[in-house]
């Protein structure tokens, strides 16, 4: 009796297995979100889901209170062994940088860009490379929307950034921008720096030692001395020999009226344009330019470049 029994039993045990393996996939997976047998849900029933939570809830915030504690002791060790050291505050920390200077066109980003272009009629690609650049780096400028901007100029200053008028640049904004056998222009600007506000020269005790006669001698000129002053000369002699004549449009400076940037969509970087006339061909030339206010640091307010005409003609 006994033996039929647990052959009756071990038959129901086996006919449930099948009817287990006879579960489709779709069947298996609908079991395991959710089992009406068990109760469970993603094969936890709802005790072991609160139980799971609270238990990671409570971890994560014991790490972020350690986090935290160790954030504070740093900070407690720090400011009672540097007592006298103040926090670095935005006002400070926008004193303690400015804005880099940066030119176009430049193709070649390399730590010393050059500008080489072939005079040879049969390599206008080269000389085209460079106009091109230029006419994609103006587009900004000319789609600008008048109403959007404020003519500083005049004096007016509101809640509009200033506008550029290309006009200003005079003889370097004009088809080929003046790129020809012994003359050529480039373009000085200085890179967004949020809320950044240049300190003027505004006496002769505020002049820097490193400056050339001529810059002082320029600033010293000039009636309105709210710029940021800028020069160009070859690194050395030989290089100033070479170079030809140069001219500043629309001026030798940045306009004061033109910073602070306040991340407006529509600013519009001011440019000085540089006309390099009676170039020497054939050769490299070094150039450094440098951008001058009181608060821009000696050490990196340069801009070193080369040019070289090449007038190497085919035989």
């Amino acid at each position: 009796m006994i033996s039929k029994l647990n052959s009756v039993d071990s038959d129901l045990n086996y006919s449930s297995s099948l009817d287990e393996i006879k579960e489709t996939s779709w069947q298996s997976m609908k079991k395991f979100f959710y089992n009406s047998q068990r109760g469970t849900c993603c094969d936890r029933t709802p005790r072991q889901w609160i139980e799971m939570c609270i238990y990671y809830m409570g971890y994560t915030m014991f790490i972020v209170c350690l986090f935290f504690g160790f954030l504070m002791g740093c900070l407690f060790v720090v400011k009672s062994t540097y007592p006298n050291t103040p926090i670095r505050t935005k006002e400070t920390l926008t004193a303690a940088y400015h804005p880099g200077l940066g030119f176009v066109p430049n193709i070649v980003f390399t730590k010393h860009p050059i500008i080489w272009y072939s005079l040879d009629p049969a390599e206008e690609k080269s000389l085209g490379e460079y106009v091109q650049e230029l006419d994609k780096f103006f587009i900004t400028y000319k789609r600008a929307d008048p109403k959007k901007y404020v003519d500083c100029k005049s004096g007016k200053k509101g809640n509009k950034p200033c506008f550029f008028d290309l006009g200003d640049l005079d003889d370097c904004y004009v088809p080929g921008y003046q790129y020809s056998n012994s003359s050529m222009c480039f373009f000085l600007k200085l890179n967004k720096m949020r809320d950044w506000i240049p300190k003027y020269y505004q006496h002769e005790l505020d002049f820097q030692d490193e400056m050339s006669q001529s810059l002082i001698d320029h600033i010293l000129a000039s009636t309105n001395r709210k710029k940021v002053f800028v020069e160009c000369l070859g690194e050395n002699l030989w290089d100033n020999e070479h170079l030809g004549k140069m001219t500043y449009y629309p001026q030798q400076s940045f306009e004061g009226y033109f910073f602070p940037y306040k991340g407006e969509p529509d600013y519009l970087p001011p440019l000085v344009a540089v006309k390099l006339k009676q170039v020497t061909t054939g050769v490299v030339i070094h150039i450094k330019c440098t951008v001058w206010a009181k608060n821009v640091k000696m050490r990196l307010n340069h801009l070193h470049m080369k040019i070289f005409l090449d007038n190497t003609l085919p035989y």
